[in-house]
């Protein structure tokens, strides 16, 4: 698959969550968008996100999980509550590399 297709496959893929997250948030008006989950995503990790679903889970209830293509060409499953963007799991090779450092405040 050429770079192009993917990216157009990827924007594709965010359109469509976008439209079914309200479904599986049961009438719940404060699920995060997909791009929100993204940047923080992008935030504390190197890489880029190739995939991403909502997930409905037990708790919590709605969740999103995304594959990261590390630098080095690992990949990370990461998952994210879809209501406060806190991070559940994150697993993978390379977990600890794809790692950015903490910014410290003062």
């Amino acid at each position: 698959m050429d770079l192009g297709k993917l990216k157009r496959s990827f924007i594709a893929l965010i359109l469509v969550l976008g439209a079914a997250v309200p479904a599986f948030a049961q009438g719940r008006d404060d699920v995060l968008p997909l791009p929100e989950i993204i940047a923080a995503v992008g935030e504390r990790y190197y890489g880029e996100v190739v995939a991403a679903e909502v997930v409905a889970g037990n708790d919590p209830d709605l969740y999103y999980e995304l594959r990261l293509i590390t630098p080095a060409g690992n990949v990370l499953r990461i998952r994210i509550d879809a209501f406060t963007a806190a991070f559940i799991e994150v697993d993978g090779r390379g977990l600890v590399a794809a790692q950015k450092p903490v910014a410290v405040q003062q």
